[in-house]
């Protein structure tokens, strides 16, 4: 095969973009709407169905928010007790109750409930917090030595270290596709994480105190949420590829946004708080309109040099 040449009109294209400061890689921001009911939000799937918590006067509650319906999720085993922190597509949830003997993960599939304790858990010790689309779930216990995550894949467990804090705590807050992400903690504080199939990579928001990023959810993109603190209090997060972007609800009281789960469409939720106390939030992520007026822009430019060009090859036949 020959060379492929640039077109011209490619390299005119080209050219308009470096003039006009065209970024291929356009920054994003974030459109929030505050959710109509109480509680926090833990997790969302693909068809914006919501998972987390709420308080009552009998206790803590985990719940299912689905096309503007609230449904209260109890496990049987501590129905004052229990939170929903994971859902995947197929609607299977994950969490965590409390009874007489500690904590305890559970997975709910259309109902019915699952018992989840890690066998190398002191009793008590488990927790449940994501569940991917292949129905593996992530989530933390505690032995002797410390604080570990977990992945359940076809009835196995296996522990889950950070390399630099085997024996300090780890854990695994949320599983999409082979992308796990989670916190541990070390002398110098807390820090979040990316498991990609078994290579880590430490997350500290560079706006952050040291050893103050706690990273919460993921979607299939290795696009991770969280919220880290500063000296302003706490804010929300999202990473990618080494880009960390800070979400603040413009409704909040400055440094209270606390980003907690994502979807694959790059939707957020979380929770803020204001002056009448904690509301849930949906984040959608939008292009800047300033990075699509600027690409017209260019378009239109590249546009008229063409014109001009062939106005003047015509005219010189």
């Amino acid at each position: 095969m020959g060379i492929v040449k640039p077109t011209r009109i490619g390299l005119l294209l080209a050219a308009g973009a470096l003039l006009l400061g065209v970024d291929a890689t356009a920054s994003v921001i974030y459109t929030f709407t505050t959710l109509d009911f109480s509680g926090n939000p833990n997790g969302i799937n693909d068809s914006d169905q919501i998972v987390g918590s709420f308080s009552d006067a009998n206790g803590i509650h985990g719940f299912l928010y689905s096309a503007g319906v609230f449904a209260v999720i109890a496990d049987p085993n501590s129905p004052n007790v229990t939170e929903a922190y994971g859902i995947n597509d197929s609607g299977q949830l994950v969490g965590v109750y409390n009874d007489g003997t500690g904590n305890h993960g559970f997975l709910d599939t259309g109902g019915t409930f699952a018992t989840i304790d890690d066998p190398a858990s002191v009793p008590g010790n488990t927790t449940a917090f994501g569940i991917n689309n292949s129905g593996q779930i992530v989530g933390d216990f505690a032995d002797a030595t410390g604080g570990h995550g977990y992945l359940l894949s076809g009835g196995t467990f296996a522990a889950i270290n950070f390399p630099s804090a085997p024996n300090d705590f780890t854990g695994a807050f949320a599983i999409a596709g082979s992308e796990i992400a989670g916190y541990f903690y070390d002398s110098s504080g807390t820090h979040g994480f990316l498991d990609a199939s078994g290579t880590f990579t430490e997350l500290d928001d560079p706006n952050a105190l040291p050893g103050s990023t706690f990273a919460l959810g993921v979607n299939v993109n290795g696009e991770v949420v969280g919220h880290y603190a500063d000296a302003t209090g706490d804010h929300g997060f999202v990473y990618l590829n080494g880009i960390y972007t800070t979400l603040d609800d413009p409704n909040a009281l400055p440094g209270n946004t606390f980003a907690e789960g994502i979807n694959a469409d790059g939707e957020i939720v979380g929770y803020y708080n204001d002056a009448t106390g904690g509301h849930p939030f949906l984040a959608a992520p939008a292009p800047e309109p300033s990075t699509w007026q600027t690409a017209t822009g260019c378009i239109l430019v590249v546009t008229a040099i063409l014109r001009k060009r062939l106005a003047k090859r015509v005219a010189a036949t």
